[in-house]
């Protein structure tokens, strides 16, 4: 995987770790369920979308180079 796309997606699990440490701060001062859950649902999607780009890497590694434009196209339309 290229740096560039390493640092995006640490920068995305970064993001997520905030997140997560804000909802726990969330629990520990009592806040209202619902909200607690609605940023818990936040997470999940943060997460999923993460797990999508790293499953993409992992795909477009295996495509030939000639194959690239079509592969990303292809790969992109399949994880929505």
């Amino acid at each position: 995987m290229e740096r560039k796309k390493q640092q995006a997606i640490a920068n995305r699990f970064a993001r997520i770790e905030g997140h997560v440490r804000k909802v726990k701060e969330m629990i520990q001062e009592g806040q209202d369920e619902a909200n607690v859950m609605i940023q818990v649902k936040a997470i999940q999607k943060a997460l999923q979308g993460a797990e999508k780009e790293l499953l993409k890497e992992q795909l477009i590694e295996l495509v030939p180079e000639e194959n690239l434009k079509t592969a990303h196209e292809k790969i992109d339309a399949f994880l929505r």
